[in-house]
């Protein structure tokens, strides 16, 4: 007589292994449905405005970005910034062009987004930026220059995270007046006047490659070399004041795409 056991064991291992493959072959389906799903939320953002972009020459700064997905596809040339050929986001790699998905796009060029002295004034249709701006000390100096590389006309897009989807949920939002004292006084990614505010309030159960507190803390000291930091927090009213401040006029305006706020302005 086999022992009972032995005949459980196995059969605990066997439906343990069609799990296994089970899982195996569902994995990858899921993998597709996540991104047919985040194809249509991006295809959603953009179907009202995609026409701005549609065979139109532009540039992104500090991509690329999933999100941008659609514009990619509809423009003649998207050409890229990033302040470093090696950040904590995007490398380099050993070629002067800007890819996404194995795509050209267009030429990338390593600029800090407060001097994009390298670019020409008025060069651009467009100027996009994906959960960028809130990693500039002096973000209304940065749409400064987005301003001043765009065509009269051109298009600025600023996508930056809803706090409430963040590690920064436990911070206040930063006020308009802040960043323009920054602007007016010349701040630049050296300043740490957030860093106590945030050692104190940003979660770290929602931020697991900044590890523990110390190590949180060591990285943002060095946030001149990294740019990890979120130095503000916005909300509609600090975007909208920005954006007159500046004359751009908002022509859309979203506050709940995927945990993002997007503001489109015109030059």
């Amino acid at each position: 007589m086999k022992n009972p056991l032995i005949i459980d064991k196995t059969r605990q291992d066997k439906t343990r292994q069609d799990k296994t493959a089970i899982h195996a072959l569902i994995r990858p389906l899921k993998n597709i449905a996540r991104r047919i799903r985040n194809n249509i939320r991006y295809h959603n953002i953009w179907k009202e405005n995609i026409n701005l972009f549609s065979r139109k020459n532009g540039i992104e700064i500090g991509g690329p970005s999933a999100i941008f997905t659609p514009i990619y596809a509809k423009c003649s040339s998207c050409d890229g910034v990033n302040f470093s050929a090696d950040t904590t986001w995007w490398q380099k790699g050993n070629t002067d062009n800007y890819y996404f998905s194995g795509k050209k796009l267009g030429s990338i060029f390593i600029a800090d987004a407060v001097d994009m002295s390298c670019i020409h004034d008025n060069v651009y249709d467009f100027v996009i930026s994906s959960n960028n701006l809130e990693h500039i000390a002096n973000p209304i100096k940065a749409l400064k220059e987005f301003m001043r590389i765009s065509k009269n006309g051109g298009i600025i897009v600023v996508i930056v995270p809803m706090k409430n989807y963040t590690f920064d949920h436990k911070r206040e939002y930063t006020k308009f007046e802040h960043m323009l004292s920054d602007y007016e006084n010349d701040i630049d990614e050296r300043d740490l006047t957030h860093l106590p505010e945030i050692l104190e309030l940003h979660d770290l159960s929602m931020d697991p490659p900044a590890g523990d507190i110390e190590n949180f803390r060591q990285r943002s000291l060095k946030n001149y070399e990294n740019r990890c930091l979120h130095h503000h927090v916005f909300c509609e009213d600090s975007l909208r004041k920005i954006y007159d401040y500046l004359g751009l006029e908002v022509i859309y305006f979203n506050q709940n795409v995927l945990g993002n706020y997007v503001i489109i302005g015109r030059k």
